[in-house]
């Protein structure tokens, strides 16, 4: 109850339980088939999933924003949980982004975490066979019941926790932001020596030291299916300690641009989970901002819409 669990942080707590509590991914005994095959998420989305695909030994693909390039890896059977930063879910069972069973798959890890699902896999082979079976939930005390909240908790002092925002500059002209994104472009050439040396004049100092920068690209995506390449899909900063933040342009119609700044700083310690969002991002979001010269360019860092 009033606690908001981001898209990055849902879809890989549904791709942790699923093989645990959604029969649809259950592991067949007698065989060994079934189970994940694999986990996507846009470039964008945090990298919470990548520590569970890494618990789970599973593939994890990295794409442009895009659900097309989520069902070529559908189609090809690479991957069955998927999703997005701007709150969109699925997985294999329909190819498409499904927010009932996004719902539904946190209704069958609450009622797991109850103890209200009993041996789901004897349950099933009960109703196959055509035989009754006894699902009412366990009298528990209300405040015996594990919460959204005391999951998601739990899940960032195990793996981590990827501290998450984004910043939309809406309606901005397109030729300014053209020239942003060209210029980190450019930079991303450079070594990360070179690259701290030509921002220092406009990046404030400590931030700069604090923010130790360790390579940085420009997105391009090659579909391990049809092996179609997508370019100049943003561009992408990692600091040390597993942080990130991105610049990309969407909308750059006759209405202008919108500039999307994606920030990421991950916290390993499980100590320092808990602390408040905008505090534990402060320091990289303004290095963000800086870093990219953006009121030089379009004459403001205050966002249009924070998410």
């Amino acid at each position: 109850r009033g606690f908001f669990v981001t898209p990055s942080d849902s879809v890989a707590l549904i791709a942790l339980y699923a093989e645990k509590c959604i029969p649809y991914f259950f592991v067949d005994k007698a065989t060994g088939k079934g189970g994940l095959t694999g986990l996507a998420r846009s470039m964008p989305t945090s990298r919470a999933l990548d520590n569970v695909a890494k618990k789970l030994n599973k593939d994890v693909y990295e794409t442009p924003t895009g659900w097309k390039y989520f069902t070529n890896l559908m189609d090809a059977s690479r991957i069955s949980i998927c999703g997005e930063e701007s709150f969109g879910t699925g997985s294999v069972h329909v190819r498409e982004k499904d927010g009932l069973w996004a719902v539904l798959a946190w209704l069958s890890i609450l009622a797991y975490r109850n103890g209200c699902m009993g041996d789901v896999e004897k349950e099933r082979e009960l109703l196959q066979e055509g035989k009754s079976v006894d699902v009412s939930p366990p009298a528990t005390k209300e405040t015996d019941f594990v919460s959204v909240q005391q999951i998601v908790e739990e899940f960032w002092k195990e793996y981590g926790r990827n501290f998450y925002c984004r910043y939309d500059f809406e309606n901005k002209d397109s030729a300014s932001a053209h020239e942003m994104l060209q210029a980190l472009e450019e930079l991303s050439k450079s070594s990360p020596a070179e690259i701290t040396g030509k921002v220092a004049s406009h990046v404030d100092e400590n931030l700069l030291k604090e923010m130790e920068i360790e390579s940085m690209d420009w997105f391009k995506y090659t579909d391990p299916v049809d092996k179609q390449v997508s370019d100049h899909q943003g561009v992408r900063l990692f600091l040390k300690g597993g942080s990130r933040i991105i610049w990309r342009l969407s909308g750059t119609g006759s209405t202008g641009a919108t500039i999307r700044v994606y920030m990421e700083r991950y916290e390993p310690d499980a100590s320092k989970v808990l602390q408040d969002e905008r505090t534990a991002l402060k320091d990289i979001a303004a290095f963000a901002l800086q870093f990219c010269d953006m009121k030089k360019y379009i004459g403001t860092e205050t966002p249009t819409v924070i998410t």
